[in-house]
């Protein structure tokens, strides 16, 4: 449930969510995803999942969370619960 949400806010920047405060569920999205990124180089970041390579975290973690939901969702639940 909470999880499919990120997932969509994430999918479109226009998506408002109405029952939490915006800025911290990205904040605890962003800690949830950061297990499953490392760094290659000073501009280089990789999803440790399926090795694809990004020019900056925030994309990994946009692409963690729309194409590796299934790693994370039980854990942005878990959020989604703290933050209501």
């Amino acid at each position: 449930m909470w999880s499919s949400m990120v997932a969509g806010m994430f999918k479109s920047e226009f998506t408002m969510l109405f029952h939490i405060n915006c800025a911290d569920s990205r904040r605890e999205s962003k800690k949830v995803a950061a297990p499953h990124i490392r760094q290659e180089e000073a501009t280089k970041y990789r999803c440790k999942e399926c090795s694809k390579l990004f020019k900056a975290p925030e994309f990994v973690v946009k692409h963690v969370i729309v194409k590796h939901l299934e790693l994370i969702g039980d854990k942005l639940d878990d959020v989604g619960r703290m933050l209501q």
